[in-house]
C-alpha cells in the first residue's frame, strides 16, 4: 500500500522523485599485481572528476563497491557508470568487472 507523503516528507526520505541511485561494481584481481594502492589512488581520482563517491573494500583477489552522486539529491547517469565500468576494464590488474544496475541508495 502507497503512503500519501508531503513533498517536504518525500525528500526528507529521499523517495520518489527524490530517490538516489547509485550502482554495486566488483571484480577480480590478477594475482601478479603487489601493490594496489596506485590501483586505489588512481580509481579514486577517476571518481572524483565526476563528482561521485565511492564506498569501496578492496582485497588480495577482489575489487568491489558501491558508486553514488556527491550531489545531495544526485544520482548517478547511465553515461558515468558506463565510463566507469570501462575504467575498470582497461586496467590490467581487473579481471572480469561486473557493474551491477542503479538502484536506489537509500533502500
Amino acid at each position: 500500500m502507497t503512503k500519501k507523503r508531503s513533498r517536504r516528507l518525500r525528500k526528507k526520505l529521499h523517495k520518489n522523485e527524490f530517490a538516489v541511485f547509485g550502482f554495486t561494481f566488483s571484480c577480480t584481481l590478477s594475482t601478479s599485481t603487489d601493490s594496489y594502492d596506485g590501483l586505489l589512488d588512481n580509481f579514486l581520482d577517476f571518481i572524483e572528476s565526476h563528482h561521485l563517491v565511492v564506498g569501496a573494500g578492496i582485497s588480495s583477489d577482489s575489487f568491489d563497491g558501491f558508486i553514488t552522486s556527491n550531489d545531495r539529491y544526485g544520482s548517478v547517469s547511465e553515461e558515468q557508470k558506463a565510463k566507469i565500468e570501462h575504467w575498470l576494464s582497461v586496467q590490467p590488474a581487473c579481471l572480469k568487472v561486473h557493474v551491477g544496475e542503479l538502484v536506489d541508495a537509500n533502500v
